[in-house]
């Protein structure tokens, strides 16, 4: 996926000055009729203030977290392929502090033979005489006939034919576009690099989201399709792409290595540190409290580092999207690096009310400064009611107290049978008739419990399971002390 940002300088420090800002998440896919993924379809996201463009993946998936005004609009849209425009808008309040969206976009039929890739290669790399020469071609399946008109993103005269060539006078990253015969304009990113410099610098990021202990590297040097990268990562693996991916067998200080053609290598060191496993579930109902099946969803962790301020990772950065199964149930885990020093830990999940147009946030929680997985549940309820008709839901809520956990169940009550498995050993059931809206338990030691419901609605031939979980603290015992 590629992203560009066109931006107006004054709307942006007005903004900056003037207006609260807020999260947008979003997930797109492009697919075309036949429900086939589309690459390189170019999608624009507008907030009256700034404008991206996007580029779909081989997947057709594109996605990004993007801060935006507080009290506004935004747009997303695309070409259909045939001279039409798909479009989804969306507004936000003052109180929104996370907007999640998931956009499927369909082409019309016609449009396969606009969805074409651009390239373009060096006519004579090594040669310094021919440094900023490129050759450019597409996967346009056109004719003898067809019209090619592409414009270099240098302010130079518009190029014909299927592969001209062009010179840039000057380094830097370029936008070219090609509209070929009445397709819509395609578009691609070009860097043109610099003479060979080897001052550069080397990094590496922890991927987040799998229990190994895998990390991406990269480097800001401005290569070609001709540099050589050579990797020695530390541990006696190596890699020959510019931006690799590689997996530590354990935790460990590390000295990666970097050599780019002639430069000196240079060295880094790495902390690889252990992770814990973070797991974000529930259930995503309607306003009748029934299940919404398919229904995307996002989560994420935010972590405090001392002198550094607060780090968030949003889950949408690494996969294409989330949503919940045909039951209304999702669920979704992420490895969090546990750094040394690390104060708090916060993770919670959201997604995007698609009928009131509001994000709906679930509840922060706190996860333990070690190792040790933990899991925590949420259900979210929309104002949608497009779920499923069956009212057989055993989701609850919990009210705690002082020791007594009230479960207040969100659907009405259910001719059939319940069970409450309290976590501690006791057992609620109905065995039939109307079940009930309320149940309440005693507990007497201090812990985390996990309560689950089950309902069996035999009339309707459908049952349904819910847990959650409750923290009971007790008070520290009065001592006495006799002199």
């Amino acid at each position: 996926m590629k992203k560009l940002k066109l931006l107006s300088l004054f709307a942006f420090f007005s903004v900056f000055a003037f207006a609260q800002t807020t999260t947008v998440i979003f997930d797109v896919i492009v697919e075309d009729y036949q429900g086939n993924p589309v690459q390189n379809h170019l999608v624009m996201f507008d907030d009256s203030i700034n404008t991206y463009f996007y580029t779909s993946d081989a997947n057709g998936f594109l996605g990004d977290t993007l801060t935006t005004s507080l009290a506004g609009w935004f747009q997303l849209s695309t070409s259909d392929g045939c001279g039409g425009w798909l479009a989804v808008d969306s507004t936000h309040s003052g109180n929104t502090t996370y907007i999640y969206l998931f956009k499927k976009f369909t082409l019309c039929q016609g449009a396969s033979v606009c969805n074409f890739n651009l390239q373009a290669v060096p006519t004579s790399p090594g040669n310094p005489a021919l440094q900023g020469y490129y050759s450019f071609s597409s996967t346009y399946s056109g004719t003898a006939a067809s019209n090619y008109s592409w414009d270099f993103g240098d302010g130079s005269t518009a190029g014909i034919g299927s592969n001209p060539t062009h010179h840039y006078q000057q380094p830097g990253t370029y936008v070219y576009c090609l509209t070929a015969d009445n397709c819509p304009t395609i578009c691609d990113t070009l860097v043109v690099a610099p003479t060979t410099t080897c001052t550069y610098i080397m990094y590496s990021n922890p991927t987040w989201f799998d229990s190994t202990y895998t990390y991406k590297f990269g480097s800001t040097f401005l290569g070609t399709s001709n540099t050589q990268y050579t990797w020695l990562y530390g541990d006696g693996d190596t890699g020959y792409v510019s931006s690799p991916q590689h997996t530590y067998t354990q935790t460990g200080t590390y000295f990666p290595y970097l050599f780019i053609d002639s430069c000196n290598g240079q060295m880094d060191t790495l902390e690889v540190y252990a992770r814990k496993p973070i797991t974000l579930s529930g259930y995503v109902l309607d306003s009748q409290n029934n299940p919404m099946a398919n229904y995307p969803f996002n989560f994420s962790v935010q972590y405090n580092l001392p002198g550094n301020g607060y780090y968030t990772m949003f889950l949408n950065q690494n996969h294409p999207f989330l949503e919940t199964d045909a039951n209304g149930y999702y669920s979704a885990t992420v490895y969090q690096v546990q750094y040394p020093g690390m104060i708090q830990n916060e993770a919670q999940v959201f997604l995007y009310d698609t009928c009131a147009m509001v994000g709906v946030n679930g509840n922060t929680h706190y996860a333990s400064l070690n190792t040790t997985p933990q899991t925590f549940t949420d259900t979210l309820v929309i104002s949608c009611n497009g779920g499923s008709s069956s009212n057989c839901s055993a989701a609850f809520t919990t009210t705690l107290t002082g020791y007594t956990v009230n479960l207040s169940f969100l659907s009405s009550g259910v001719n059939g049978s319940l069970s409450v498995n309290w976590g501690n050993g006791q057992v609620y059931n109905v065995a039939s008739g109307s079940t009930p809206t309320q149940v309440s338990n005693v507990y007497n030691t201090a812990g985390t419990y996990v309560i689950c419901a089950t309902i069996i609605d035999s009339a309707n031939g459908c049952s349904d399971t819910y847990c959650d979980s409750v923290v009971i603290s007790m008070p520290n015992p009065l001592q006495c002390n006799a002199s």
